[in-house]
């Protein structure tokens, strides 16, 4: 069974909304490896997760930590 465009986009907002609820407006790591285990997916659909919050311009990618991977910090936008 694959995975249908709409459950990506379903997924997307899930994981905006857990990153919301979790950390608001501060800045905050969090891996791939953590969200997959939250949102019980592979690894590799985490990162998607994260470039396309990126690229919707929901996250922003503040630096590159020494450990642990990125540094983002939410763009909160008023949401319906």
């Amino acid at each position: 069974m694959s995975i249908i465009w709409i459950d990506m986009h379903i997924r997307d907002q899930r994981v905006l909304d857990w990153l919301t609820d979790r950390y608001g407006g501060k800045p905050f790591q969090v891996s791939a490896d953590r969200i997959a285990q939250e949102f019980k997916c592979h690894r590799n659909t985490a990162t998607a997760i994260l470039w396309r919050l990126q690229g919707a311009g929901h996250i922003t990618i503040i630096n590159r930590a020494k450990r642990g991977g990125y540094v983002y910090q939410l763009r909160l936008h008023e949401r319906a």
